[in-house]
């Protein structure tokens, strides 16, 4: 409504009033983006908690369909069952083995 009443004002006026009417509407136009995404970030926070929340609680083989009020979608998928934990191996500094597959007894060989 201010922002309004300083154009009227500013397309009467010339000089140092159309410059603060200008500056006065940007101010306005500013402060009004960075209130935009400000909520759009505290959106996504509470998005990505709730989430991480359902995927926590998710059993194997479960899925989740969500969609965002910007119309992205997305599909959670856990496996059906857990997956093997990973393989170590430690190999000795200054020794090689062979990467041609396992020796018959499962392990490296020099």
């Amino acid at each position: 409504m201010v922002v309004k009443a300083w154009a009227a004002v500013a397309g009467h006026c010339k000089g140092i009033w159309a410059y603060l009417a200008r500056r006065e509407q940007r101010r306005q136009a500013v402060e009004t983006h960075r209130e935009n995404r400000l909520r759009d970030v505290e959106l996504e926070n509470a998005r990505t908690a709730g989430t991480t929340a359902i995927i926590r609680e998710l059993r194997h083989g479960g899925e989740v369909f969500e969609i965002d009020p910007g119309g992205r979608s997305r599909v959670i998928r856990m496996p059906e069952r857990p997956l093997p934990p990973p393989v170590q191996m430690v190999i000795e500094p200054g020794q090689q083995h062979r990467l041609d597959g396992p020796s018959p007894r499962g392990e490296l060989t020099p």
